[in-house]
């Protein structure tokens, strides 16, 4: 057993419990962070260990993973110093050099590239996707996302949504990356250099880069226009997204599927959201997809 993990079970050293994320019990001391894993979260923490590794070995900033055991299953990773993009007002002059700088990680990680497409399989060491092609993932994906939104909020707008895709716009077979799936201001760490840190990897995984970055765009939109921008001009000083005006609406539609996921979450858990500002958001991302 860890001697972290001895101490904080016996109370030896002073630790914090983190009120956040619902696949890990998340502990914090000093300059480290104990993940134990959840009721059912075990996939997710084996991913994100052997992904925090493989991003640091292609030069990503990530925490570093100190310790691993698989039994008992835990993680010890470098805790990160600064604070998180989402911290506005603490980042002061420095806000929209660190949006920037978060783009460019994100276009960092996606020049990471991937075996096949999905979730990353466990059998296989996690270095591969569980799909041979990425149009059936994508299909796979907007039927599971439907037959998770059922309630009166939120379904019928996923009906909306996939109303408006053309599946057939989905290349069958571009390069895979990895794709962390949950790029939100929550999730990125400035350090006092104004460096972004990408912590969360648990959604993770390997496909289409586009995707990833529209989902990305998404949530960036809802901090404003001028942060939205400057986040893609971050991404696009690394990358180049080579997207049509259709394919990027496409790729818009299934980013916001994606975020009706965790609306839905969030109004079934009763999370302390305001889901009625969520439901406008997102109505008003699919009036704009839909040229309104």
């Amino acid at each position: 057993m860890s001697n972290l993990l001895e101490k904080i079970r016996n109370d030896e050293v002073e630790y914090r419990e983190v009120d956040a994320g619902i696949v890990n019990t998340t502990y914090i001391t000093g300059d480290r962070v104990l993940q134990i894993p959840s009721e059912g979260g075990s996939h997710q923490l084996r991913k994100s260990r052997y992904l925090l590794n493989h991003m640091e070995d292609a030069g990503v900033q990530v925490p570093a993973v100190i310790e691993y055991s698989e039994d008992p299953l835990f993680a010890v990773f470098e805790r990160i110093e600064g604070r998180m993009l989402e911290e506005r007002a603490e980042l002061g002059e420095e806000y929209l050099e660190a949006v920037r700088n978060a783009g460019q990680a994100l276009a960092e990680i996606h020049g990471v590239e991937a075996e096949r497409y999905g979730e990353p399989d466990p059998y296989l060491g996690f270095q591969e996707g569980d799909y041979g092609n990425w149009q059936s993932f994508t299909e796979d994906y907007v039927q599971g996302t439907l037959d998770m939104i059922q309630s009166d909020v939120f379904q019928p707008l996923s009906a909306r949504a996939s109303s408006m895709l053309d599946a057939d716009l989905f290349p069958e077979q571009p390069d895979s990356r990895v794709l962390h799936l949950d790029f939100k201001t929550e999730n990125i760490i400035i350090d006092a250099e104004s460096e972004p840190h990408v912590i969360d990897f648990d959604d993770a995984k390997y496909g289409d880069p586009r995707l990833d970055l529209m989902y990305a765009r998404f949530l960036m939109s809802k901090k404003g226009e001028e942060v939205e921008e400057t986040f893609m001009q971050g991404y696009r000083d690394v990358r180049d997204p080579e997207m049509t005006d259709e394919l990027e609406d496409n790729y818009g539609l299934l980013a916001v599927l994606r975020d009706l996921r965790g609306a839905e979450w969030c109004l079934k858990n009763d999370r302390d959201v305001d889901l009625e500002d969520w439901r406008r958001g997102l109505e008003g991302a699919l009036d704009r997809l839909g040229g309104q």
